[in-house]
């Protein structure tokens, strides 16, 4: 019911309140109730200009609420509803605040829902280049709260992240990459700047969206590594192809190895290169580009590069100063690259690459070990041309001395000729023939050397007493082999002491011995003695020595035979001229 009453000289409404009136009512305030609580907790956590804004808003709204819940229970005795008049106030506050907090300036609509919970990062700056506004994401990315950053200037906020500033500085509308952070903790953004216009089109601030894209970048480094590696390893097989065509030209080693150094030098750049043979205990120098000078004998047991002999592996030296077996041949060294040449499975010498400037990697590791695959090829091709070469003029010595047996009644030039083309043939520095026979004082056997063939600068030892009437005992082991048809072969080191003292007073570093048979009876024999290197004969030259003992014992039974003969004529000569004397 509403009607109208006089209150002493005021004339007021009246009105009393129906059965529905309190669940309006309750309504009402309870949203009034939900929304000052909103408003609260926003103003709370809120950056500190809308913490303000927000402020203000509760300060119009909880005022309006009290008078008229006071009017509405009749809890004050005032004739007149106090709710319009605090309105009046309210709408000055409101006023104020328009232009001190910039109220319903900038307006986050679905902040929370929206912005907030983005991938992104959002920042935004008014057209003085002040930051307004900033998520969480923006917050996390530049490292800053908020409340350290909004109303502050972004070039005076971000001075120490260069990546920001530059965004900054000279701001217009545009799409960059930055990165920020550092290390382990630095990542990439795909900042765009975008321009907030009025109506009027005029640039009220700017929109600045930090999109995280350190996966990309990462995926994009990771390609450009694997496209660099693709590129790398397309040049070293090309660079390869050329070595390996250089050395397939060549066949013979001394040849091989200046085309393996000077192919690296030229192909890859390298400026220091060398590679060494092994001979016994030592790697021996065989050929360099570079070295002013050169450490031309290495032992087994020193160095980076005896190292590489004595355990087969490759070594890479990023610092030479880290390892204190490193052996500078010049000043200036700063890494190194050595790798381990095969040839038979067996370790023959090392690839060595050097820098004073560039710092060798792992790549260049590869690389060598790649490109000693080649040079153990063709170490091992003109290994097998070498023992072609040797095997061809071992046939031709064996042959040529065939002819000196056969060519003349000389027997001992005969002799002392074809050892001297077996020795050159066989390319050793002495070649000798024994006898076999009984000692003229003890009747044990003996043997004696009969023919001898040294090079020059080698020690005669033929007209050593040693040598002759020579007791089979003190070589017992040597005769049994020898008696069976087989030969004694090898480095003089491998035989077992006693042989040693008999043998190394000379000098001698390597021989072979090849049994002479005449028929089935061990006759003696012919050695060949290296002084200068230690090998072991190949099966095929023992083979054609053999065949060429079997020849010169065949060339000693024919002339046995024939002085039989001449012998045997001389007598009957004898008789037939004594038997006419008598009859005369």
């Amino acid at each position: 019911e509403v009607g109208l009453e006089n209150t002493g000289s005021l004339v007021t409404l009246r009105v009393v309140h129906g059965p529905w009136f309190l669940i309006h009512i309750s309504y009402n305030y309870f949203s009034i109730l939900v929304t000052v609580i909103l408003i609260a907790l926003a103003a709370i956590r809120s950056p500190r200009l809308y913490r303000r804004q927000a402020l203000t808003l509760l300060i119009a709204t909880v005022p309006s609420w009290i008078a008229n819940i006071l009017r509405v229970f009749d809890l004050i005795d005032v004739p007149v509803d106090m709710t319009p008049l605090v309105f009046t106030i309210i709408g000055m506050i409101l006023v104020w605040s328009l232009f001190r907090f910039k109220l319903f300036d900038i307006v986050p609509v679905a902040r929370e829902a929206i912005i907030e919970r983005m991938g992104n990062g959002v920042m935004v700056l008014d057209a003085q280049n002040r930051v307004v506004d900033m998520n969480q994401a923006a917050q996390h990315i530049v490292g800053l709260p908020s409340a350290q950053v909004i109303g502050r200037k972004a070039t005076e906020v971000f001075g120490n992240r260069p990546g920001l500033v530059s965004l900054f500085e000279a701001i217009a509308e545009k799409q960059i990459e930055i990165a920020l952070g550092e290390e382990d903790r630095r990542r990439d953004y795909e900042v765009r700047l975008s321009p907030l216009t009025s109506r009027a089109g005029g640039v009220t601030g700017w929109l600045a969206v930090f999109r995280d894209i350190t996966a990309r970048k990462e995926d994009e480094r990771r390609y450009e590594s694997l496209l660099a590696a693709a590129q790398r390893q397309s040049l070293e097989l090309t660079l390869l192809d050329r070595v390996r065509t250089a050395l397939a030209r060549e066949v013979d080693l001394p040849v091989v190895l200046r085309t393996v150094v000077e192919s690296v030098a030229e192909a890859f750049g390298y400026t220091l290169v060398s590679i060494y043979l092994q001979e016994n205990d030592a790697l021996l120098l065989q050929h360099q580009v570079g070295y002013s000078q050169m450490i031309e004998r290495i032992p087994i047991t020193e160095g980076v590069a005896g190292r590489v002999v004595r355990t087969r592996k490759p070594v890479l030296l990023e610092d030479v100063r880290a390892d204190p077996a490193f052996l500078s041949a010049i000043e200036g060294i700063a890494s190194e690259v050595c790798v381990p040449l095969f040839d038979q499975g067996q370790v023959v010498g090392v690839l060595n690459v050097e820098s004073k400037s560039v710092k060798l990697s792992p790549a260049d590791l590869q690389l060598m070990v790649a490109l000693s695959k080649q040079v153990n090829v063709s170490i091992g091709r003109a290994r097998l041309y070498a023992e072609a070469q040797r095997r061809n003029r071992l046939l031709e010595g064996v042959a040529e001395a065939t002819r000196c047996l056969l060519k003349t009644s000389n027997w001992t030039a005969a002799m002392n000729e074809a050892l001297a083309t077996l020795g050159r043939a066989a390319e050793v520095d002495r070649a000798y023939i024994f006898e076999n026979h009984l000692h003229p004082q003890t009747g044990e056997r003996a043997t004696s050397q009969r023919f001898e063939w040294v090079r020059e600068g080698i020690q005669p030892l033929i007209d050593n007493a040693g040598w002759q009437n020579f007791p089979w005992s003190s070589l017992e082991r040597w005769h049994h082999i020898l008696s069976v048809g087989d030969s004694v072969n090898g480095p003089v080191w491998e035989f077992p002491p006693p042989e040693r003292s008999l043998i190394q007073p000379y000098d001698i570093r390597s021989l072979l011995v090849v049994p002479i048979l005449i028929g089935d009876d061990f006759w003696g024999f012919i050695g060949f003695d290296d002084c200068h290197s230690e090998r072991s004969w190949p099966d095929y030259e023992v083979s054609v020595l053999k065949t060429m003992a079997a020849g010169i014992g065949n060339a000693f039974e024919r002339q046995r035979a024939e002085s039989e003969l001449r012998a045997q004529r001389q007598l009957f000569e004898n008789l037939v001229a004594g038997a006419r004397a008598t009859a005369e």
